[in-house]
């Protein structure tokens, strides 16, 4: 079997519903359509590709090979094979918490810091211009990282520090996981926060890239947190658009 076919059977061996979305004009457009979906699919979570398809498909591969979550013969297909992907991270990551999502030496420069704001402002301009959405039957947002386990490459938040943190920002303030990209994590917003878990996620995010954000950074992303719907963080090692 090749390697294309490796990467393919990742995903439709598991008989998720599946959707192509393109020619979208906003990010609110996109996450309309979702919500509207998601009547649709009352007992599963969303699983939104977002920057550089093809490599997020191939590092998961790796990285779901190197974790124990992809099952290396493919003798299992479908439910069974999902069934054992979920199951083998929620082991995995089942007493985690927030202090396992830092990573030493993992950080985020001023410039970075103005890019990830950027994102935040108008993400369609970074994200491919067709986004696969796929229907995973989990209950916990987290869980739909056992389909795309991204977290491959040294520099990057690896899997279980990528679920954990995803665990944190769910049970905390209510964002749940639901875009994967080669650089990025979505996470939307299911209540609005409080002024008290405003401050406390700023501190989270800064403990996350081990730095101190100036005050105009603190009050940029306050404020995008409470206009927007969601909220994008960088996960691997640096930028690669």
């Amino acid at each position: 079997m090749n390697k294309n076919n490796l990467l393919n059977n990742e995903i439709t061996n598991l008989g998720l519903s599946y959707h192509l979305l393109q020619d979208f004009k906003s990010f609110e457009d996109i996450i309309c359509h979702i919500q509207l979906l998601s009547k649709k699919y009352i007992l599963h979570k969303p699983l939104l590709t977002l920057d550089n398809s093809f490599q997020t498909h191939y590092s998961s591969f790796y990285s779901g090979i190197e974790h124990g979550i992809f099952e290396q013969d493919f003798n299992l297909h479908n439910k069974e094979r999902l069934n054992f992907q979920i199951n083998s991270l929620s082991t995995l990551v089942e007493y985690v918490s927030f202090k396992d999502s830092i990573k030493k030496n993992f950080t985020i420069n001023e410039y970075e810091l103005s890019i990830l704001t950027e994102i935040n402002i108008n993400p369609i301009k970074f994200l491919d211009e067709k986004l696969e959405l796929y229907w995973v039957p989990v209950k916990e947002p987290f869980q739909i990282l056992s389909v795309l386990p991204v977290g491959y490459f040294y520099n990057d938040l690896n899997l279980i520090q990528n679920a954990s943190l995803s665990k944190h920002f769910y049970l905390n303030y209510g964002y749940e996981l639901t875009g994967i990209g080669n650089n990025l994590l979505c996470f939307l917003k299911t209540n609005e926060l409080t002024n008290s878990q405003l401050i406390s996620i700023i501190k989270d995010i800064q403990k996350l890239y081990n730095c101190t954000f100036d005050q105009k950074s603190i009050n940029d992303l306050t404020q995008l947190m409470k206009n927007n719907p969601w909220f994008f963080i960088r996960y691997s090692g640096s930028f690669s658009f």
